[in-house]
This record gives C-alpha cells, sequence and structure tokens, in this order.
C-alpha cells in the first residue's frame, strides 16, 4: 500500500499476534470480522484482506490466498504495491507465468517515477521469463533491474536478489550477475549501509573461491 497510510488495524495486529502462536484460524477470523464490520474502506480494507491472503499462502490454502489478493487489488485499483504481491504470488505459488509478466508490466506504467518499484517489476519479469525458458529476456530484465546501479533507490534492503540467484544456479550470464552484485554493494556504500554491504562484498568474494 501507499507509503502515506501509516495506521494498523487492531485486527491486522491481532492476526499477526495469532500467527505467532500458530492459530491460524483464530487470525483469519480477526481478519475477516474487521472486514465484515464495514468500517474498513480504501487501503484500510486492502491490507485486510492482503494480510488474509498472506496467512492463507502460509497454510498452503492458494486458491483462498489468490482471491483475497484479488479482492485487496480491486479495493485500490491502481496501488503498484499490491501489484508487486499479486504478481509474485502468480511466478512463485500459480506458476502463471505470462499473468505474472502483464501484472508486473503494469506496475511499470503505475510507478513509473518510484526507482525501488520499478527494480521489483523488472526482477519479476525477468524470472517469469527465465522460468519460461526465455533466457535472453531474462538476461535483459538483468540489466533494466539495476539500472541507474539502483540510484534513486531509498535503500540497499529493497535491492532484489531472485532473479541473480535463478541465473546463477543455472550458470547463466554469472559475469553480469557478479556486475549486479558489484553495483549493489557500491550503492549499499554510497547509502553508508555498511551491514548490507559487507553482505553483498561477502556474495563476489565468494565468486572468486568459486572461481579458484
Amino acid at each position: 500500500m501507499t507509503e502515506t497510510y501509516q495506521e494498523v488495524r487492531t485486527e491486522v495486529v491481532e492476526s499477526l499476534r495469532l500467527v505467532q502462536e500458530r492459530n491460524y484460524g483464530g487470525a483469519e477470523k480477526a481478519l475477516q470480522d474487521g472486514i465484515d464490520s464495514g468500517s474498513a474502506q480504501g487501503e484500510e480494507l486492502a491490507v485486510l484482506y492482503s494480510t488474509l491472503g498472506m496467512i492463507q499462502k502460509k497454510q498452503g490454502k492458494l486458491q483462498e490466498a489468490w482471491n483475497s489478493y484479488q479482492l485487496a487489488e480491486r479495493t485500490v485499483e491502481d496501488d503498484p504495491v499490491l501489484k508487486v504481491l499479486t504478481s509474485r504470488f502468480l511466478l512463485n505459488e500459480l506458476g502463471r507465468y505470462d499473468d505474472a509478466i502483464k501484472r508486473a508490466k503494469l506496475i511499470l506504467k503505475t510507478a513509473k517515477d518510484v526507482p525501488s518499484l520499478r527494480h521489483q517489476a523488472y526482477s519479476i519479469i525477468g524470472l517469469a521469463y527465465l522460468r519460461k525458458g526465455q533466457q535472453r529476456k531474462a538476461i535483459e530484465m538483468l540489466d533494466k533491474a539495476m539500472e541507474n546501479h539502483f540510484m534513486g533507490m531509498t535503500s540497499a534492503d529493497n535491492i532484489d536478489f531472485n532473479l541473480v540467484e535463478a541465473l546463477v544456479r543455472e550458470q547463466i550470464a554469472v559475469d553480469k550477475c557478479q556486475d549486479y552484485i558489484r553495483a549493489a554493494c557500491e550503492f549499499a556504500r554510497s547509502k553508508r549501509e555498511f551491514k548490507a554491504m559487507t553482505v553483498f562484498q561477502q556474495i563476489l568474494d565468494s565468486f572468486e573461491k568459486t572461481a579458484v
């Protein structure tokens, strides 16, 4: 949801507490009660639905989770963060790669001025192409995901490594993957995020050890 939304409904807080206790049924009921109350509208309602989807996904109730995510998205149709969520669900849980690509391309339209969301969209599209066996397009998306060496993003914590990990696992474009991690390391340095920078450097060092 958008960064302007600050207040968290008590039903969401309670549901997350119940999840920690592995009381998934209670967590779902708390959220459903909030939805059924009729007091939640707009982003509040979308948060209730998306949290419900997350809890259902955690239990392996994929169709129910997908229904909840779709309801969240319909509640706030132009929210790019929700589109990231649904794109990843289509990609990772449902294996609907073409639909994931279409959803992620909508992010590029609705969040064209938000570098971190564009980055997420390109990473999702690239991973979908890779799973479809379209390696060239996947590599193109890797390049786009690190456009301007991540400059414009707010934090190194927002850098997505799923596509890089998948490419390295299949020994595809390993040099480009190293460039990606190197750029991430420099970006973290520029943001003085030294913990992230250390982790990225350790990944780079592991490449060198493997090559020896």
